[in-house]
C-alpha cells in the first residue's frame, strides 16, 4: 500500500494524472457507416434522463471529421470525460476503430472501467458490437499500467 501511495505521489508530482483508456475494435462495416452509427448514438444519448443507474445519457458530440470527438458526463459524480474515435480501413474488409477516453478530473485515478464503458456503451447501443465479425481488440489503461494494476 505504501508503494502504491509513493507511485501515485511521484506521478502527481510529474504533472496532472488523468486515468484514460485506449481500445481497438475491428468492425466488418465501412468506416463511414461505423462513424454514422456512433454519431447517431451519441446524439440519441444527449438526454439527461439516465435510465436506472446506467451511463447511457449525457453524451455530447463536439466534432466530426475523419474522427469523432465527444464527451460524456458521469451522471452521479458529474465528471466530464473526453472521447475520441479514429477510423481506418481494415486490411481486409471493414474498419478499425481506435478509441480513447480520458477522465477530465485529475483526481479520478481509478475509474472502475468508466473510460472503457464510455466507448463500449456507444458500440453496444449503436448495435456495432453485434455486427458479424465484431472483435473487441486491445484495451489498456495508462494509469493502471503506471500503478502496476
Amino acid at each position: 500500500m505504501l508503494l502504491l501511495g509513493i507511485v501515485v505521489l511521484v506521478a502527481l508530482a510529474a504533472g496532472t494524472l488523468h486515468v484514460q483508456c485506449f481500445v481497438k475494435w475491428i468492425i466488418s462495416l465501412p468506416c463511414g457507416d461505423v462513424a454514422s452509427l456512433l454519431v447517431g448514438q451519441i446524439n440519441y444519448w444527449t438526454t439527461d434522463d439516465c435510465p436506472g443507474k446506467s451511463q447511457k445519457c449525457l453524451y455530447a458530440l463536439i466534432s466530426v471529421s475523419d474522427n469523432i470527438i465527444a464527451s460524456h458526463k458521469i451522471p452521479v459524480l458529474s465528471f466530464v470525460d473526453d472521447i475520441e474515435c479514429v477510423f481506418r480501413p481494415a486490411e481486409s474488409d471493414g474498419c478499425v476503430v481506435w478509441g480513447h477516453s480520458v477522465s477530465g478530473s485529475s483526481y479520478a485515478i481509478l475509474d472502475l472501467a468508466i473510460n472503457y464503458h464510455n466507448m463500449y456503451n456507444l458500440m453496444k447501443g449503436s448495435g456495432l458490437s453485434f455486427t458479424l465479425g465484431f472483435r473487441n481488440g486491445t484495451q489498456y489503461s495508462t494509469v493502471k499500467q503506471l500503478l502496476g494494476l
